[in-house]
Formats: C-alpha cells, sequence, structure tokens
C-alpha cells in the first residue's frame, strides 16, 4: 500500500546534546553527549532529524557538527555560540533510515582541535503520530455482568472467569484519522479531523489497517482486540457498571465519556475526558470498536484464556464501548453490540491490541 512505503522511510531523530565547560576556559574540558535513545516504542513520523545543542564556552568559540550512518558521513555543519549557548537545528537527512543502523554524532572544537563523538542504534517502529501504547498485566476478571447489575443483558451472561496467562498492550485511545491517513493513504469518516477518531470502516477494512501496521513495526504482532482482552482492559481492575463507578444517577458519566447527553451530534478528539484507572481514553462513548470475535449470543462456552472467539452462526462480528450516540446503559464495561463485518457507519471505529 502506497502510504506505508512513504512512511517506512520517514522518522523523526531527536538528539539533545551537553556540552558542560566554563566561561573562562572552555578548551581541553571534556564534555557530556546525552543522546535521547530510541526503542522499540519510539514514534517515528517524518524525515527529520532535529539537533539541539548546548554548551558553556565563550561565546563566539566555533564547533563543527557531523553526523555519520554506518561510518558515512550524512551532514556536517558549523555553529557558533550564542548569549545563551543553545542553538536547535533541523536537517533533511539523506539516506534511508532503518532498523539496524548505527548512527555518531560528532563536535569539534575547532578553536582546539578537540571533540568528541557518540555511537548509537536505533530500531525504529515507525509507528503513526500519536500512537501509544500500555502495557496490561497478566490476570484474571470476571466477564460479564450479573442478572442484578442495572442495564444488564441476558447477552452479558453467564459471568465467567478469564485468565491472561500473558501482558499484552493496547493503545491508549482510539485510532484517530490522522494515524489511519498515515498508515492507509485515505481516510473514510463522515467527521473531519486529525485527532478524531476514524470511523466509517469495516471489521474487514480494520484488518487491512492491522496488516499494514504488522508491516510497518516488525517487533510487534498487531490485532483488533479480543472481546475478553477489551472488556479486562475497559474494566481495569474494577467491577462496577462503568470503570467510573456505578453511576446510578448516570451523572459522572459526562467526565468519562462522549454519549449522546453530551456529544452534540458528533465524534469528539480523543483523549479529552478522563481515562480509566489503567490510563487507557474513551473505552465508552465516542466511537465503538471492532473487536476479533464473531458474535454469539451469550457466554455459554466462550474462550476462557482470551483468546478471540472464532467460532459462531450469527455472521456478524462484535464491537465494544458504545459512541457518541449512545445512552448510558451502552457505555457500562460489559455492553455488547454487533453488526456485519462488512457494514460501516459514523459510530464505529477501533482500537489496536499487540504483543
Amino acid at each position: 500500500m502506497s502510504g506505508i512505503s512513504i512512511w517506512k522511510n520517514l522518522l523523526i531523530l531527536s538528539v539533545l546534546v551537553v556540552l558542560f565547560g566554563c566561561a573562562e576556559d572552555p578548551v581541553g574540558v571534556t564534555p557530556v553527549i546525552m543522546v535521547s535513545a530510541p526503542d522499540s516504542s519510539t514514534t517515528w513520523h517524518t524525515g527529520q532529524i532535529n539537533t539541539v545543542v548546548q554548551w558553556q564556552p565563550l561565546e563566539g568559540t566555533t564547533v563543527s557538527i557531523e553526523i555519520w550512518k554506518n561510518g558515512a558521513k550524512l551532514d556536517e555543519f558549523r555553529e557558533c555560540t550564542t548569549n545563551d549557548g543553545e542553538f536547535t537545528r533541523t536537517d533533511e537527512i539523506p539516506g534511508t533510515w532503518g532498523n539496524g543502523n548505527d548512527f555518531q554524532i560528532k563536535i569539534i572544537d575547532e578553536i582546539s582541535g578537540e571533540g568528541f563523538s557518540e555511537i548509537f542504534s536505533i530500531s525504529p517502529s515507525l509507528l503513526p503520530v500519536n500512537m501509544e501504547f500500555v502495557t496490561i498485566a497478566a490476570g484474571s476478571f470476571e466477564m460479564g455482568a450479573p442478572e442484578t447489575e442495572q442495564g444488564s443483558n441476558v447477552n452479558e451472561r453467564p459471568v465467567h472467569t478469564v485468565t491472561f496467562e500473558n501482558s499484552y498492550q493496547i493503545m491508549t485511545t482510539e485510532v484517530t484519522q490522522g494515524m489511519w491517513f498515515e498508515v492507509m493513504g485515505s481516510n473514510p469518516s463522515h467527521f473531519s479531523g486529525d485527532n478524531l477518531p476514524v470511523e466509517m470502516v469495516t471489521w474487514y477494512q480494520c484488518q487491512e489497517f492491522v496488516t499494514a501496521m504488522n508491516e510497518l513495526d516488525e517487533h510487534h504482532t498487531y490485532s483488533l482486540p479480543s472481546e475478553s482482552q477489551w472488556e479486562y482492559a475497559c474494566r481495569a481492575g474494577t467491577t462496577t457498571r462503568y470503570y467510573w463507578g456505578d453511576d446510578i444517577d448516570e451523572t459522572i458519566i459526562n467526565d468519562y465519556a462522549w454519549w449522546t447527553g453530551n456529544a452534540d451530534d458528533s465524534t469528539h478528539p480523543v483523549a479529552e475526558k478522563l481515562p480509566n484507572n489503567w490510563g487507557l481514553f474513551d473505552m465508552n462513548g465516542n466511537v465503538w470498536e471492532w473487536v476479533e470475535d464473531w458474535h454469539n449470543a451469550d457466554y455459554v462456552g466462550a474462550p476462557e484464556d482470551g483468546s478471540p472467539w472464532l467460532s459462531g452462526n450469527s455472521g456478524k462480528r462484535a464491537y465494544r464501548g458504545s459512541s457518541w450516540v449512545g445512552f448510558p446503559k451502552a457505555c457500562r464495561s460489559a455492553y455488547r453490540h454487533f453488526i456485519q463485518p462488512d457494514m460501516s457507519y459514523n459510530g464505529l471505529g477501533l482500537r489496536l491490541v499487540r504483543i
């Protein structure tokens, strides 16, 4: 897909270089370099290198700064000190950035001829802007809702124990339109805004997005969450109707969710409401979120190991979490819904999990 090939070659490398000396005698003092160490969770999204240099030599001292990749010099520039001893520079770096490359920063004082360098490796994940994940620890929870829960449905029973033997990661927000466009090169949404959740996506289109993400990031395996992964993360250790409490009079909901009572007939930018206990935003409200499972009428025979339920004869896929057109009842942590996988509408989006 064209969006993938474009963004695979793009990333941000932020380098912070701190040189320590004294105003009286900057020459001969061994400086210290600190490089922001990229790792597989770092988000890269442009083809620029941003270099910030701070030091305390005499005003007017000139240094040469060189950027090297795998033993070949990519760029060189000279800077003079300013009164505050700091400058920021943005450069387009030639060549292809990629996993496993060694990069070297060389800084040379042109008065003394002395200098130093630092070599570091990067392993960028090349994720879309603002796509962040949190780790959900292994554990167990009670999935579903008892008959005594206000507003509960038959398809949320029997309540059953689900045990996750391994941790997994889930996005802190829903996939936004900006993220979708970076990966797919298109935006199918009805509403418009980079930080609004993407909607008008079918389950099959979500699978294409998942495939594209797996091609972008070789360090993880991405998927839609299973129903149990979704509910475990949504509850975040709670057993109440909502992850913010039982909220019997349904007033606290306005602090945590966009629903038909406060959304003004539209989606809203992600992460504007309060998160749950595990730092996840909009798990209820704003847009519904596709999950991996086929829909089944109840939980009889449901997997108890956290895996998706991949059998069923309804012909429909499940989705969770309610939306901007939903009522409080649908914002309950246990609430389930379903639709044909080739259908979409402006209240249905997604968020991803990865291992």
